[in-house]
Parts: C-alpha cells; structure tokens; sequence
C-alpha cells in the first residue's frame, strides 16, 4: 500500500540500545531547555503584544535549536522506523522554527476528521502538478486516493464529495453510496483547480471554489456566482473562498477584487454586499447556528475579521472601513487562511501560524501556536478535537480544552489546549510522513 510504513530497520532496537545512552539524554535534555527558554520568552511576548494592542516590540529570536534540529529529526526518524514514537514528545517537544531547512520544503494541509477517527487530507496545493496530493492517516501510516484531487464534507457531516476524473462523486458518508455525479463547469481550464468542496446538507448540490471561478453544481448543471460578469469565459481569481451556512441557507464567497458577498443559496440571488474591514476579502465562515458569518480581510500578513448576525445581511451594502450598527470587528490583526466554529467561537487560522479562538460577542480570547502559515482545519463535533493543517507541511491534532496545567512547551495566549501528535510532510519526493 503507497505510502504504509514499515520498520525499515530490523536491527534498530538492538542498535540504538548499542549507543551510550547519555547521548540521547544529553540531547534531549539540552532540547528541552533550549525550547522551555524560546517558548517562555515568546509567550511574555505574545501576553505583552495583546496588552499593548501591538505596541511590545520585536519576539524574541530563535537561538540555538537550529543547531541540533538535524540531530532532533534523525532521532523522530529513527523512532518511526522502529515504530516506538510513544515517548518522543516528551523526549523532544516539538517545535517548528528550528526545521526552517525543512519546513520551506513542505506542503499545505487540508484535513478533514473522518467518523471513525481517521484523517483525509489534501497534501499540497491544488495547482501543484507534483503533490502528494488526497490521503487518507490512520495510526502511522496512509494510504494514497491517486484518482481524487481535492475533498469536501457539508455542514452536517454525512455527505462527502470528491473531485475525481470528469464528475464531482457526492457519496452518503465516507465510502458510501453515490447519490450524485456532478459535471464541472464548461471551462476552458482542465482539469479545473479545487479550492474548496462543500456539499449541501441534503446532498444534492455542492459548492465548488476555483481560481476560475466558483460554482453550484447540481444536476441541472453548474450556476456561477463569482466573477459578476456573465460572458461564459473562465476568469482568473485570486484570494478566491466560499463557505455555506450549516443550515444550507446562506453561500459567503469572495475574492480580493471587490467585497465580502452573501448569496441566497436556494435564488442564488446576491443578498448583500459588505464592505470588508481590511483591503482584500480572503476568507468566510459561518457559526454552527447559522446565525453569524464571519468575514476576514487582509493587508499583507495582516487583516481584520467582521461578524454579521445572519438575520440582518438582507439588503446590506455598506463601503470599505464603513461604521454599521450590524457590523462587530472581532478581530483586528490577522489574516486568515483556514478557520472552524464551535458553539459561540470562532476558531481562525492565520498566516503567522497561530490559531485564533474569537467570540461571536467578546472578541479574541486566546491563541495556539503551531507554526507555518495555517492552510487547512477540522474540528470533531463535540469541539473537543482539533486539526490544524500548515503550509509548513505539519498536520497538528489537538485536544481543545484538555490541558489541566499549561504545557510549558506550548506557545499560546489563554486556553489550555493540548497538542497530542504532529505529523510532518517534509520530504514531497518520497512521500514520507513522520509521526511526532
């Protein structure tokens, strides 16, 4: 099976009990003290910048680790071929910054939880001809789905939709029953760039987001909602993003030349046009209620994310920057790339790498480190599980919620959330994946 490791060393316990344990102790111990260090200084950083609104100054600068990362990842390396990685956290806690040697040569993540446990991800991006591309994780190890290029799952979790040869495959759960083929869009571009899948509740139509355009597929044929201008040609997006309301009502999509767009996803009429809070619309999504949609923007690396109460995007047509009673700012600094909701939080990935937990009403309330620009997340639907996918080629599981004490290892702002395993994605030519 592509990809399904297997201990390539038969030897490696026996040889790794030959060397003087010191060294192993002696590295870890100095790892150890060098990251406690690094994450104290950045953390008294990170509490000052949010009491200061961004007046702190410069985060402190990564020493040192960089010189024993290439000894760190042989010994993550050695411990997944020999498949004893039940330890390895704790041995060597991981961190991202030290692997710039490796971490520029990763690939973007999308996860998607699957009922069982199990992880499918997209491992690179849609426009890379040499991804690894849709895998399924379970344990260790994965397997390869070489025929699908990008995956989607609607709101309510049961259907799934797969981008695949000449059809979108909409299948009831997780290698279910087919219920629906759906032809992609007349254009001239083949095969057609995936941003983003997202089935309806009922399973009958998708939502399909590409640099070309984006769509609703059904098996009327498709219906193009962005770019505005209806001459039947493919025309190129940048910054392109759609979401849909979990109660399948609402489609928010947008791209960095215009604004922040609402439509009704039964009309497909355009509902409301908002001005974003930030130069360049980027990324969408909705509260599990329906009830809000959040809206982010960006300038660089920074951005500004708006919440709008459903109820009143009807008609809404508001400027840049423009001051609207419906309009809350609740957060002002990131640009995000990747996001999930839980009941009354949204959680929003950003291009530094954190992920953000933000109030529909109070705004931020905490930060989580994982390092990498965030591409892609996923959360269980008792909120309890996160994934975190980076361009960094790292995959983070996270337990929400679930630290008693803070992890000293962990660089974060509030909230006690537990990084239980990291996958890495470091070398595209070989398609390895190491457990962390």
């Amino acid at each position: 099976m592509f990809g399904k490791r297997a201990v390539l060393w038969a030897g490696f316990a026996r040889a790794l009990a030959e060397i003087p344990a010191m060294n192993t102790a002696e590295l870890s111990k100095r790892w150890r003290e060098l990251s406690r260090s690094y994450v104290d200084g950045v953390n008294d950083f990170v509490a000052r910048d949010i009491a200061t609104k961004g007046e702190s100054g410069t985060q402190p600068p990564e020493e040192n680790r960089a010189e024993l990362a290439g000894d760190v990842l042989n010994a993550v390396r050695d411990a997944n071929r020999a498949e004893e990685t039940a330890n390895l956290r704790e041995l060597f806690p991981p961190a991202t910054e030290p692997f710039h040697e490796y971490t520029r040569e990763g690939s973007p993540i999308e996860p998607i939880l699957l009922p069982d446990g199990g992880i499918v991800a997209r491992v690179g991006a849609p426009y890379d001809e040499n991804a690894l591309g849709v895998v399924v994780i379970r344990g260790a190890g994965y397997e390869r789905l070489p025929t699908v290029r990008a995956v989607g799952r609607c709101p309510n979790r049961r259907y799934f939709a797969l981008a695949g040869g000449d059809a979108v495959t909409v299948t009831d759960g997780w290698g279910g029953e087919t219920v629906m083929k759906l032809a992609y869009p007349a254009v001239s571009e083949t095969p057609l760039p995936v941003t983003t899948l997202a089935p309806f509740p009922d399973g009958k139509r998708v939502l399909l987001v590409s640099s070309v355009g984006i769509w609703v597929l059904s098996d009327t044929g498709a219906v193009r909602l962005l770019p505005e201008d209806d001459d039947g040609d493919a025309m190129e997006l940048s910054m392109e993003h759609g979401a849909m309301s979990p109660d399948g009502k609402w489609i928010a999509a947008g791209n960095q030349d215009g604004k922040h767009y609402l439509f009704d996803a039964e009309t497909y009429t355009l509902a409301a046009q908002i001005g974003p809070h930030g130069e360049y619309p980027h990324y969408a999504l909705f509260s599990t209620d329906s009830q809000h949609v959040a809206l982010n923007a960006c300038h660089f690396y920074a951005g500004g994310t708006i919440c709008v109460a459903t109820k009143d995007v009807l008609g809404m047509n508001t400027d840049f920057y423009e001051e609207d009673s419906r309009i809350r700012l609740i957060e002002d600094g990131a640009r995000v790339y990747a996001g999930v909701a839980r009941p009354g939080e949204f959680l929003l990935g950003d291009a530094y790498g954190y992920v953000r937990g933000c109030g529909i009403t109070d705004g931020l309330r905490w930060r989580h480190y994982i390092g990498g620009t965030v591409s892609g997340m996923d959360i269980s639907e008792d909120g309890k599980r996160l994934l975190v996918g980076t361009y960094a080629g790292i995959l983070a599981d996270i337990a929400l919620d679930a630290a008693t004490t803070p992890d000293p290892f962990t660089i974060g702002y509030g909230g006690n959330h537990l990084e239980t395993r990291r996958y890495l994605f470091w070398d595209k030519p070989t398609g390895e994946m190491l457990v962390w």
